[in-house]
Parts: structure tokens; sequence; C-alpha cells
């Protein structure tokens, strides 16, 4: 069946060819991969777990056994202690391998972004300080901690952490201000 430029294959796969990929249907969900991971990835049964961020869980055997993996990590086939990133420009439905890094756990940790959880600061690398009544930030490069300094706004502080993890983790570091000092 064809319609539109999508056709479906009657195994619940939807494609749409493009010189850039090609979109599949996973569970009601549309994917963009490489043209040539096709084959690969539609001899395998996928799954969708989460919400958004969604995850895309199938089965591979390694040494005989079967073993979870993501699509992302069964496309881009790192080594066993390297991690698969999303570059920060891409959607969530793009599974090109252009869409991913591989990095190791310290890249890793600087790539990624300030976690949600119940913290004095909204920015990464900054926290309130009672003893000192500040702003301060720090920068845990290869696990140990640096200080930054003590400042008197949240966002003097945030700038600080992102002059110096663009000292330490280059290209890889994550910012909290999208253009140097602006949020």
């Amino acid at each position: 069946m064809s319609r539109g430029g999508l056709s479906s294959n009657g195994d619940g796969l939807l494609q749409l060819s493009m010189s850039m990929g090609i979109y599949i249907l996973i569970k009601e969900r549309q994917v963009l991969i490489d043209s040539e991971d096709f084959e690969r990835v539609t001899t395998r049964n996928w799954s969708i777990t989460g919400v958004e961020p969604i995850q895309i869980i199938g089965r591979t055997k390694e040494n005989g056994r079967s073993k979870r993996t993501t699509l992302e990590r069964f496309l881009m086939s790192p080594e066993k202690d390297k991690y698969v990133v999303r570059s920060r420009d891409r959607q969530s439905d793009d599974y090109r391998k252009s869409s991913f890094l591989i990095l190791s756990m310290t890249e890793r940790q600087s790539y990624i972004g300030k976690r949600k959880k119940d913290c004095s600061s909204k920015f990464k690398g900054v926290y309130w300080s009672d003893r000192g009544n500040s702003w301060r930030a720090c920068i845990r490069p290869h696990g140990m901690s640096i200080a930054l300094g003590s400042f008197a706004t949240e966002e003097e502080a945030a700038a600080a952490y992102d002059r110096a993890a663009e000292d330490y983790y280059g290209e890889f570091a994550f910012i909290n201000f999208g253009v140097k000092g602006e949020p």
C-alpha cells in the first residue's frame, strides 16, 4: 500500500525513502534511520518504553545469549565502556548515526545537563552557600572538585561554570547559557 510517498510493507513498517534516510514505523511511532541500517533494524522486534523522551528497546545475541539494547546503541555499536548520547540539536525521532555521539563517562558527564532534582540552583555547577550567604560555582573534571568562587547572583556563578566547562571539556561542555553569557 502506498500513500503520498509513504509505503507500508504490510508488517507494520512504514517507510519514506529519502536521500537523508528512511522513516520506519515502530509501534505507531515514525523513526528516521540511515538507509544502510534499514535491513538490520527491520529484521528485529523493537518496543517503546517511557513517555518523552522515549527509549526504543530490542534484543540482540551476544555470545549466544539474548541481551536487551537500545536502538541507538545497536546502531552505533560503541565499545563496552563508551556511552551513546544524542546530539543536542537533534529531534527525538531522528535515529540516524549523525544524531549521536560516542563518549567516555567523563565526556558524557560534562555533556549532559543539570539533573532534575531538588537543588538550590536551576543551573549546572551552581549552588547556594548558607555559610557564605552567596552563590558558589564548582566543576568536577576527572572526578575532582574545583571551586570557582563565590558570586552575588546565581547567573554570575553559572557564567563562571560555563567558562570553566568550555576550558575543561571543549566541544563536549554543557553550558548553562546558549551563547556566551546569554540565557
